[in-house]
């Protein structure tokens, strides 16, 4: 198992959730710094997947190494799929890759291991769906273009976070990856103009968590799953995901933190963001 960070830096040219874009990007350079931090802490030696502004920001972070991977992201998808890049990095880091997101902090990294077998490694299954209004309203025809594309999207009963993401079967792997990248670039072709309205709009999210819940349990994939379900933010157990808009208001945690346990990388990330 080997840990991937990705951070795709094209969603940051528009405002999202009501964060300035100058704020979203110094916000995610801290959140990638402590995210780092607990990582290597657990022994990890984790890598990064990003373009040439993002190894700017972030190649000051003890990486094992730095991909250039997302400098060959086609434009033909929209911003609005965040998880675009997600999916071009564990793409190029090939068997045995595990992504987290970069607001993720794993404090245990034994809450990694899984059983020999294991086909998908995922933080959790969720059940409460408040990003899941429906864009029937805004974008006309999304329901049948998700249904298209394998994704029941009217009142879905589960789906995944993918805060922690490994595709550790092949096959797997590479069939959702295509069904990904052939949702974004058909969605972006149909309704690009809609979803690119609303700063608060999540559609990436039917093409990320929906439709590898509903992939991998319909192929009956071994799946394991890092916090039980309904452990949604489990400090206690060793693990912590900042989401939605609201994880910025954390930020001065997140800084305080590093500068206590990690006075080194709080240095580096500290002189960075001081010149942004």
């Amino acid at each position: 198992m080997k840990l991937i960070h990705s951070f795709w830096t094209r969603p940051l040219e528009g405002r999202m959730y009501g964060i300035d874009r100058l704020d979203h990007l110094v916000g995610d350079v801290w959140m990638f710094a402590l995210s780092v931090a607990y990582a290597r802490r657990e022994g990890f030696d984790i890598e990064l997947h990003t373009d040439s502004l993002g190894a700017a920001l972030l190649g000051h972070l003890p990486y094992a190494a730095v991909h250039l991977t997302l400098d060959g992201m086609p434009r033909d998808i929209s911003p609005r799929f965040w998880a675009a890049g997600k999916m071009w990095a564990l793409e190029a880091a090939g068997d045995g890759a595990v992504h987290i997101d970069g607001d993720v902090f794993i404090k245990d990294g034994t809450l990694l291991d899984c059983p020999e077998g294991t086909g998908l490694i995922v933080q959790e299954i969720e059940t409460h769906r408040d990003w899941l209004w429906n864009l029937e309203s805004v974008a006309p025809g999304w329901d049948a273009f998700c249904a298209g594309h394998g994704i029941e999207a009217v009142q879905p009963e589960v789906n995944y976070n993918t805060g922690v993401m490994g595709l550790l079967d092949a096959g797997l792997r590479r069939d959702y990856i295509a069904a990904y990248r052939r949702f974004a670039v058909e969605a972006t072709r149909g309704f690009g103009r809609e979803l690119g309205r609303g700063e608060y709009l999540t559609p990436d999210l039917f093409a990320e968590q929906l439709l590898l819940y509903q992939m991998a349990t319909g192929r009956g994939t071994a799946t394991h799953l890092v916090l039980p379900e309904g452990c949604f933010q489990a400090p206690k157990v060793g693990f912590q995901h900042l989401v939605t808009h609201k994880k910025y208001t954390a930020l001065p945690k997140v800084r305080a933190t590093l500068e206590r346990f990690f006075p080194d990388i709080y240095q580096t990330t500290y002189r960075l963001c001081r010149n942004i």
